[in-house]
């Protein structure tokens, strides 16, 4: 059996769109090194990194809740960049997905 295509008559030109892209928004992976009542440490092997949890609809640092978050734990983190004037750089999270634990 053999089949014949020509991709002039048979193909179509497709636009793909796989969601909004949100200019400001950064995505994180790394491991968590520190935990906090509010806030975590993560780590990518060049730098660390406080990621703020106050903005998410939940907290993924109490015991209540399906995900939470401890020391060694590897996360994808998708927020954006808040500057502080008084402290350090804080990233403040939307999403987090723990990629292991």
């Amino acid at each position: 059996t053999y089949f014949y295509a020509s991709a002039v008559d048979e193909e179509d030109d497709w636009v793909y769109v796989t969601g909004p892209v949100v200019v400001s928004e950064t995505v994180l992976e790394g491991t968590v090194t520190k935990v906090n009542d509010d806030n975590f440490v993560i780590d990518n092997g060049y730098r660390s990194l406080t990621v703020e949890v106050d903005e998410m609809p939940y907290d993924p640092l109490d015991d209540i809740g399906y995900q939470h978050i401890d020391e060694g734990d590897r996360l994808r983190i998708t927020g954006d960049m808040e500057y502080n004037v008084f402290d350090a750089r804080e990233f403040e999270a939307h999403s987090i997905v723990t990629l292991a634990d």
